[in-house]
């Protein structure tokens, strides 16, 4: 499991929980609570959004990964 993976699951769990119980009128009732949900629900968004940017980028690491070995098995039988 990947380090972003740890926490894009559980956010994405918790998103689509609050989302269900806004849909269905289930909110909370404390003061307060809705400020507190609203953050969460922001913070969790902006976490599934840089775990899919760093998806992109672990993509991108193996594909310029792949190139050096290339290269440097390409050198390494030159003579």
């Amino acid at each position: 499991m990947l380090p972003y993976e740890a926490v894009h699951t559980p956010s994405l769990l918790l998103v689509k929980s609050r989302l269900s119980q806004y849909s269905s009128g289930d909110s909370c009732v404390k003061p307060g609570c809705l400020d507190m949900e609203s953050e969460l629900l922001r913070g969790s968004q902006a976490i599934m959004l840089r775990s899919a940017d760093l998806s992109g980028l672990e993509k991108r690491v193996e594909q310029i990964r792949n190139y050096i070995n290339g290269r440097v098995l390409y050198y390494a039988t030159c003579k």
